[in-house]
């Protein structure tokens, strides 16, 4: 056996963002106006310039390296979308390349409007069958916005793939209801299923033996920012993002090549990695194919990405072992009537066995017989009305870190929808927050401390510690344990959020988590544009009363007892085993 010494290349993390994607994402009509909001919020707090720093260690930070996405072409899409879905998906009509005619013709709803010959009502019931109707209209641009979204998610995936790149940040991807030939739940395209089928063609990764904290670059002062638009959020302003290159993976503002063919490794090499803190041990995979574990953190079940990768041969102990490359995982509010109705989305029945009687609330039903069990990787936790830290706290380390574990995945993607956070107005179910009740008793103390004159700076100096830490279960813990605890190459994307302010709270908050320089939670929304103090916020308003970027926890009762959890938690133990025995395959 040959050996050979390795330095870890400089750690960074990719942040997919252009103009155009800013444009069209701000123009769906779930949430019009939030992509902007969020980069505009991520830009104004100084992240893109690795400026504003809160870490006791400076060398703990990842330098952040925005990268231009390249759309993705009709093959890309093909991938996994249906012939007769994109076909009329990308139709010339779809684009946002019209006169002034075909635009109000396109800001109808209704497929009856079309132009170009659609105006009739098979096309009508065309559009139906695709899933164009109510909750996923038709809107101006949607082609061009499946193309960029698609692409975008495509080109954070092929970074990992391709590039020196641990970790990559897509915002405006995570469209996790998109079916093969339907469009639901505000999703038009599964830029999550098309990722997990890129990084499941990537090269295993090597196997670390001893964990250490990632290989760090300084700040780099090269770094541009772009600067927002200076206009409120709005479905058809034509104002845009200006995003400079920036150097390493992408000065052109292309993206990497999409797709390409992965790189072979020597497995016979012992590799020694070595990062700041202490070195690492990496020994070469002896796996063939990579393994890919897809994460979903949304209110909402992941159904279009479970059922992509869920294959009913896996619950047979001889059947088809294809799938075992792919793991999805999902943790959910569930109850009777809630989007979407999907009988994976209940707890596993695994082994084989009728254990209805066994787990109380929701319960995969259909998978019931004596002859059908759950597919051991399409996992799913279901969790009652008001769940909060302490509920997420128990699932995670009980269960979502044990199929880690056992699945031992080389890339994660992570779906991290922001609507089951508290005071998410459309949703209404979820109390969970950013940082947890540490942060809001801190929020109280300084309140309480201005209404008593009590010198706040003093309050701030004694608490500084006490301001960067999360509560255990809160979003912003689940993001900081995958990030510095979980080996394996990581892809973050966004998803559901309808409290726009909120979500880009959130998001700006974890990019900052992500690239390790956290931004204590009671930082001010600032007023300025970071690096330009002359030039307002333009969406400060929008962050009205708090304007401070913590969303904590409300009042809601949470509903999930320990009995419930503890029976969630015995549905799992079967799937434990079968995840270790497939390793050995």
């Amino acid at each position: 056996m040959t050996s050979a010494v390795m330095m870890s290349p400089p750690s960074a993390v990719a942040y997919v963002v252009s103009q155009d994607l800013v444009k069209h994402c701000s123009r769906l009509p779930s949430n019009v106006g939030r992509s902007i909001l969020v980069h505009s919020l991520v830009d104004s707090l100084g992240l893109f310039s690795n400026s504003s720093s809160s870490a006791p260690d400076s060398a703990a930070r990842r330098r952040i390296q925005i990268i231009n996405p390249k759309r993705a072409s009709y093959k890309d899409l093909a991938a996994y979308h249906s012939r007769d879905y994109l076909e009329f998906v990308l139709s010339p009509w779809g684009t946002s390349n019209h006169d002034q005619h075909h635009d109000r013709e396109l800001n109808s709803s209704n497929p009856r409007d079309l132009p170009n010959g659609r105006q009739n009502i098979d096309n009508e019931h065309e559009a139906e069958a695709f899933g164009l109707i109510d909750d996923c209209p038709i809107f101006e641009g949607m082609s061009d916005y499946i193309q960029l979204v698609a692409g975008a998610t495509l080109t954070a995936a092929n970074a990992l793939k391709v590039g020196a790149i641990d970790i990559a940040i897509c915002w405006d991807g995570g469209r996790h209801h998109a079916q093969k030939s339907r469009a639901s739940g505000f999703c038009y395209v599964a830029d999550c299923v098309l990722a997990i089928l890129l990084l499941k063609r990537a090269p295993p990764l090597l196997s670390t033996l001893k964990a250490t904290t990632s290989s760090i670059v300084p700040p780099d002062s090269s770094l541009s920012l772009f600067t927002p638009p200076r206009s409120e959020p709005s479905a058809t302003s034509d104002d845009v993002f200006h995003v400079p290159g920036v150097d390493g993976l992408d000065r052109t503002g292309t993206g990497p090549t999409l797709p390409s063919q992965p790189s072979s490794y020597d497995t016979t090499d012992v590799k020694i990695s070595t990062s700041i803190s202490s070195p690492q041990i990496m020994i070469a995979s002896p796996r063939t194919k990579s393994r890919v574990m897809y994460l979903d953190l949304d209110i909402h079940f992941g159904d279009g990405v479970a059922q992509a990768f869920y294959s009913p041969q896996n619950d047979k102990p001889n059947g088809s072992r294809n799938n075992r490359q792919v793991l999805t995982l999902s943790i959910h509010h569930t109850s009777p009537g809630f989007f979407p109705s999907s009988p994976l989305g209940g707890v596993p029945r695994f082994p084989e066995k009728n254990t209805e009687e066994m787990i109380p609330g929701p319960t995969r039903t259909s998978f019931n017989s004596a002859t059908t069990v759950s597919d051991p990787y399409t996992l799913s936790i279901p969790l009652l009305p008001g769940a909060g830290c302490s509920t997420y706290a128990s699932v995670w380390l009980d269960i979502v870190e044990r199929v880690r574990n056992a699945f031992e995945p080389d890339y994660l993607v992570v779906q991290c929808g922001v609507d089951g956070l508290s005071g998410d107005g459309k949703i209404k179910v979820g109390n969970w927050s950013l940082g947890g009740r540490v942060s809001k008793r801190r929020s109280e103390r300084r309140e309480g401390s201005e209404n008593e004159n009590v010198d706040t700076k003093e309050l701030e100096t004694e608490n500084e510690h006490e301001d960067l830490e999360l509560e255990e279960g809160s979003l912003g813990w689940c993001i900081s344990r995958i990030v510095n605890h979980w080996p394996g190459k990581k892809l973050f994307l966004g998803g559901g959020g309808y409290n726009h302010p909120n979500a880009a709270r959130a998001w700006a908050f974890l990019t900052s988590v992500i690239a390790g320089n956290p931004l204590p939670l009671s930082t001010p929304i600032p007023h300025n544009l970071s690096g330009e103090p002359d030039e307002p916020f333009q969406f400060f308003p929008a962050f009205a009363p708090s304007f401070t970027l913590d969303v904590p926890p409300g009042n809601m009762r949470d509903m999930n007892t320990e009995e419930f959890l503890g029976s969630v938690k015995k549905a799992f133990e079967g799937v434990y085993k079968v995840l270790e025995d497939g390793k050995q395959i």
